[in-house]
């Protein structure tokens, strides 16, 4: 059966070449990533007030009764000063400003203790603005991966809706140990993005963040249309004599359409891509920190 291919654009630098010869990921934080609402899920408070405020004393679980209670009639106080607050322009009663204080306060505690990261991945190869965000304006490459059976239970399909809502009961059950609750929680916080991210069809190896996971096979190296012959040639000699076939291919404007296609390139042609001046190969390669000595 035919291994099903996940696409990586990249931008060629030194971090690029390091992955490709120890074959290794990084697992991003969301902190890190081009979307604000990453980890940043919305409270639906499908709770009654004092269930919300054993649910917020869940997050604090370290602190003693009395502290916890000391915290929660501090915010009782809170809402009940608001009420006549010149920015109250709703006319909200206390309880109905205390419901928003437990949401806002149990929501920062929900992503203080967001505990995963992603390694994100597309199913397209040929998609401009990709290769115009990711793969630095064409002059990057596009490395396809494919992941391994061990690691298909955390890898996710995004889903692109315009929902970010979590239940609170959702995050009682979590808190209280529920797996499938914490992964319905996880789904929703690294798992789901906006309707406009649709054109990215992105996959997620969800995993600990800041990490770096190594053995992932590398089936494909895509080459774009403004790669420099240089890069191209750096990376082909550095993956000379890998374990496992890897493809090569480089991409094409198609001659009809604002579509990209890729194009088989043979590695043995290299030659065919001459440096762009006079400095050989491996003293550019030698710019570089060996292998055995990165991290």
């Amino acid at each position: 059966m035919t291994k099903k291919i996940y696409y990586k654009y990249r931008k060629f630098s030194e971090r690029l070449l390091i992955s490709l010869l120890k074959e290794e990921i990084f697992v991003a934080h969301p902190n890190t990533l081009n979307d604000p609402f990453e980890a940043m899920p919305s409270l639906q408070m499908d709770l009654s007030l004092r269930e919300a405020e054993k649910l917020l004393m869940k997050f604090d679980s370290t602190d003693n009764d009395t502290k916890n209670l000391e915290k929660i009639e501090k915010l009782r106080q809170e809402s009940h000063e608001l009420v006549d607050d010149e920015y109250n322009t709703d006319g909200l009663n206390s309880d109905e400003i205390y419901t928003l204080i437990l949401k806002n306060y149990i929501e920062r505690k929900m992503r203080i203790n967001e505990t995963k990261g992603v390694f994100s991945v597309s199913e397209k190869y040929n998609c401009p603005l990709l290769w115009g965000h990711y793969g630095d304006e064409h002059k990057g490459i596009c490395i396809g991966y494919s992941i391994p059976e061990e690691y298909k239970e955390n890898f996710w399909k995004v889903e692109y809706c315009d929902n970010r809502e979590i239940k609170a009961t959702d995050l009682i059950k979590k808190l209280d140990g529920d797996k499938e609750a914490a992964r319905l929680i996880t789904k929703k916080a690294l798992g789901t993005k906006s309707q406009e991210w649709g054109y990215e069809k992105e996959w997620r190896l969800i995993g600990a963040p800041e990490t770096v996971i190594k053995n992932i096979e590398i089936a494909e190296i895509i080459f774009g249309f403004r790669c420099e012959p240089v890069n191209v040639e750096i990376i082909v000699r550095l993956l000379q004599g890998r374990r496992g076939a890897i493809k090569y291919f480089k991409m094409q404007l198609d001659k009809k359409s604002y579509g990209l296609e890729k194009e088989v390139f043979d590695p043995e042609e290299i030659t065919r891509y001459p440096p762009t001046s006079a400095q050989d190969t491996r003293d550019i390669l030698s710019a570089f920190t060996p292998i055995d000595e990165a991290n």
